[in-house]
């Protein structure tokens, strides 16, 4: 009776022990998920700005400060050309170059080129070089730019005869200029002939297309010249 007690007590305690085992597994299976927390990361929400856009602001451009000197420019009108006498039509080169000699900015309204009719009946009228808000730097040549040297330019005259060219400068702002402008003269170039080839046209030539074309210098007063514009004071 011995052996089957024992062989008993061995399954018994193997039964026990499985279920012992199944019933610690279970519980330690429960435990974790009911114990086992879930964290959660709650990051901090990032929106994009929008890139802000630039905004420029124009610099004005300062108006220049002059000093009132009175005539202080100097200037010289050269042709080109050394002709005894141009076909009408023919565009007349020449230089311009003006000087400021002194040690202060010297501002002007127009630099042009007055062209007096001496004979044949023709029209005098005022060629424009430069016009606007412009200066020149101290010690400086121009009219190029503000301290740039001479100008080159040209004009037609469209009615045979003899004229003058006479290089003039206005210190007035050019608004002013053709009505009681303060107008300097510098050199004269005269005669210039003008005549009608054989093959030329004599068809009306525009001399002048700028806005003071219909204009003119009188110089019937040297000390008090001034441009005339008669289809102005119509």
């Amino acid at each position: 009776m011995q052996i089957p007690t024992r062989r008993l007590t061995a399954s018994a305690l193997f039964l026990l022990l499985v279920s012992l085992f199944l019933f610690v597994g279970w519980a330690s299976a429960g435990v974790s998920a009911a114990v086992t927390p879930t964290a959660f990361a709650y990051l901090p929400a990032v929106y994009k700005q929008p890139t802000p856009t630039p905004t420029f602001t124009p610099t004005a451009t300062p108006t220049p400060v002059c000093a009132a000197l009175g005539h202080v420019l100097t200037g010289q009108l050269t042709l080109d050309e050394n002709k005894p006498s141009y076909a009408v039509g023919e565009n007349i080169l020449f230089h311009e170059l003006i000087a400021n000699p002194t040690a202060s900015r010297v501002c002007y309204g127009i630099v042009g080129v007055g062209v007096t009719a001496l004979s044949g009946g023709g029209t005098s009228f005022f060629h424009t070089s430069w016009s606007g808000d412009l200066w020149l730097n101290p010690g400086c040549t121009g009219p190029t730019d503000h301290c740039g040297g001479p100008w080159g330019d040209s004009l037609a005259i469209g009615t045979p005869g003899t004229y003058s060219l006479t290089l003039s400068v206005c210190y007035s702002p050019e608004s002013v200029c053709p009505g009681s402008g303060d107008w300097q003269v510098f050199n004269t170039i005269s005669p210039i002939t003008v005549v009608v080839w054989p093959l030329q046209s004599q068809a009306p030539v525009t001399s002048e297309s700028g806005p003071y074309s219909a204009c003119y210098l009188s110089f019937a007063d040297l000390e008090a010249v001034h441009m005339v514009c008669p289809t102005a004071d119509k």
